[in-house]
Parts: C-alpha cells; structure tokens; sequence
C-alpha cells in the first residue's frame, strides 16, 4: 500500500523548488507522485496511509560526491586502517557507510580504497547485507609510483596503467580514478604545481575506460597537469584548489566537470587530527584555495560537493560552498542532484521526482534561507525504508530553537 510523506516544505524536482506544504506518494522503493497538501485533501487523506513529518524540509537523500570507506578524518593518523588486512578494512567500511547513512547521505561516491573493498561495500549494501549510502566505486586508484600519496597504487610505465584499470574494470567498476598533482599548492605563487603523470599513462587509463563506457576522474589541483588531464580525456576534476581563470575557461570550453571538497582547507574537525607540519602548511596557502574555489563557483562551472572521508561531514560542505560564495540552493545542489550526476545515477537518485528511487530526508528548518538546517536531519529513507525517523523528537541541541 503507497505511503504519503508530508511536511510543510517539499524541495521538488532537479531544481529543488519549494512547493511549500505538499507530499511525496512512495509505493515499495519509488517515487509514485508529489503534489500539495490541498491536492492530498482533494483525495480523501483520511483513508490514505498519510505520514507527517511536520515542521520539516523533506528533500532527496544527500549524495557524497567523493568519499572513501577505509579513511576517515574523525580520526587521528586517518590513513592508518589502509595498511589492516582485509576483515579489518571491510569491518572500517561498514562502520563509516553505517554513520554517513545516518547523517543523511544515502548514495556516495568512492574515490578510493585498497583491496577492493568498495567493491565489496557496494554489493554488500544493494544487497541490504550492510546499512550504508548506495555505491559508485573506482577500484584501486592509480599514481605514479614516484608520486606523494598513500591511498593510490603506485605504477611505473603506461602499460601498468592499462593492466590495473582493465583489472578494475573487470571487477565492475562505475568509473576510473587517477592521481595527477598533491593536494598543496606551493607556497611561492610563481612556482609551477608539480605533477606526476605523462601523457601516456594518462592516455593508457582513459582508453580502457572509454572502451567500457567508462569516464576518467583525476586527483588535481591545476597547473599543467590539468591541461594533460583535459588533453588526454579525463572528465571529472576532483578538489581543484589551484584552478586559475585560465583553468577555468579552458574547463567551460570542454565541458569538464569538478568535484569541490572544500572541507579539507576549512574544517577545523579535520584540522584538529592533521599532523601539525600538514596543518601549518594548509594554513599558509587557505586563503589562496578559498580565493580559487570562489572563482570556480562563481564561474558558472559544473561541480558536486563531497567530503573526502570525513564521515558525517557532507552539511558541513555545504555550508563551506555557501561561505565561498553560493546561493543556498546551489549548494544544496552540490550535494544532491549534481552530486548524483557526477556519480551517473541521477536517473535514479539526487531529486524528488516520479519514478525515481525513494530516497529521501527530513531536515528541521528550510535549508534555502539556511543552510545549517542540513545538519539537522529528522527523518532518513533510502529505497522506501525508513532509517531512521527523529520527527517526534525534541531537537534539544544547544542552538537548535
């Protein structure tokens, strides 16, 4: 029998606009219809399963655009579970996707683990073995062996590049992931980002993509490694903190999309783990990544939010994208439909509509006049399962009223 949610708003469609007091008609794991709270009168409410959630913003569940499952930055020395063998890191895994589906984010998109476990989450978690956020998964992501980093693989010669992406395709990836740059911008403006792959590796792993219909996203700051990135085929940039104006022309003119994580530069949770020779270092250049991150949003560029593992984050993000500069339903956007674009489910998931999957969140307040209300999640539902539902509940937190 369908199920009628209702709440006094509703953000509907892709563009998340506010009908104002309507509800969303959910019948097993889709979405059957949306409509106002007149039209559910008009029908006979009273002998319809009505839910309501009350003084709440009902709106599509979050989508993490980048995030992985071993990391997790809540967390002194985050990388440290990388090196566990297998039982330990899938035991890592199921406990971050179990917390970031109960802050709300019901799909996420994985840039990366070792041994395959994202692999393994994702089947695990459509299989409803394991709660969690819905997976788009890369596989190993692939480096330069003469690269800074610990979560890629490090390879040599271009044919490596081919081997490990045909191994990560055959496994049934959703996308390839590369490592271009570091994450830090060099502290002497003049100086060039270094990068650390050649055109050919590059070449190597977007042709076997290509030749499964699979895109190529890549780990870069900027600079001339971006150029060989846009040259070579990539199509999703991820973070982009170095991205200049003439970056960013050339990435309107080929239409290459950028997944922003701004949280990495300005989130004091994370900052308080970092090790202090890191934090200091990020602290003399985050003025000059939040200037080149304003820039991107303000350019008209495509981009999807994400928290690169820092579980539970993604509202915080969101927040950081307005501070940068965009309007609330933009950022709103980052992390739902244009985050579902950027993980290639937004056929299915990112917006409330007909026909799409049932994936859906109360927040207490309207996240368009303010934003923090995205932290405040009531009410989860992923495939027309409910949860969890806190609507009943005082939400007695410091600041809350």
């Amino acid at each position: 029998m369908p199920k009628f949610y209702r709440a006094e708003h509703v953000l509907l469609g892709d563009e998340l606009k506010d009908a104002g007091p309507s509800f969303v008609e959910v019948d097993g794991a889709r979405i059957v219809s949306c409509g106002s709270c007149e039209e559910l009168k008009s029908i006979g409410a009273q002998n319809l399963d009505v839910i309501d959630l009350g003084p709440c913003t009902l709106m599509p569940g979050m989508v993490d655009a980048h995030n992985h499952m071993v990391m997790d930055f809540r967390h002194p020395q985050a990388a440290r579970d990388l090196s566990a063998d297998y039982p330990a890191q899938l035991k890592t895994a199921q406990l971050t996707a179990n917390d970031d589906l109960l802050s709300g984010v019901t799909s996420s998109r994985y840039l990366g683990d070792r041994l395959y476990v994202d692999v393994a989450m994702r089947e695990l978690v459509a299989s409803g073995e394991t709660p969690g956020p819905k997976a788009s998964v890369c596989g190993i992501g692939m480096k330069s062996d003469k690269a800074p980093g610990f979560v890629a693989r490090g390879l040599g010669a271009a044919e490596a590049f081919s081997e490990t992406a045909r191994r990560n395709l055959l496994l049934g990836v959703d996308f390839l992931k590369l490592f271009m740059t570091g994450t830090l911008l060099p502290e002497n403006e003049s100086e060039e980002i270094p990068f650390y792959l050649e055109p050919e590796m590059v070449r190597a792993a977007v042709s076997m993509g290509l030749n499964e219909h699979k895109y190529t996203a890549a780990h870069c700051i900027g600079g001339q490694g971006l150029r060989i990135c846009v040259d070579e085929g990539v199509t999703v940039i991820e973070h982009g903190y170095g991205i200049t104006a003439r970056d960013i022309e050339l990435l309107l003119q080929k239409n290459i999309r950028l997944c922003l994580t701004p949280g990495v530069f300005m989130d004091e949770q994370r900052d308080r783990y970092l090790p202090a020779e890191r934090r200091e270092a990020g602290a003399r250049i985050r003025e000059r990544v939040m200037a080149n991150m304003s820039g991107i949003i303000a350019s008209g560029l495509f981009y999807a939010t994400g928290t690169d593992a820092m579980h539970c984050g993604l509202a915080r993000e969101a927040k950081y994208i307005c501070q940068l500069g965009a309007a609330n339903r933009d950022a709103v956007k980052s992390v739902t439909i244009n985050a579902a674009e950027l993980s290639g489910t937004a056929g299915q998931t990112g917006s409330l509509l007909p026909g799409k999957c049932a994936d859906m969140i109360a927040v207490r307040g309207d996240p368009l006049e303010d934003i923090s209300a995205l932290e405040r999640v009531a009410f989860i539902m992923q495939d027309g399962k409910v949860i969890a539902d806190w609507t009943k509940q005082p939400d007695d937190r410091p600041g809350s009223k």
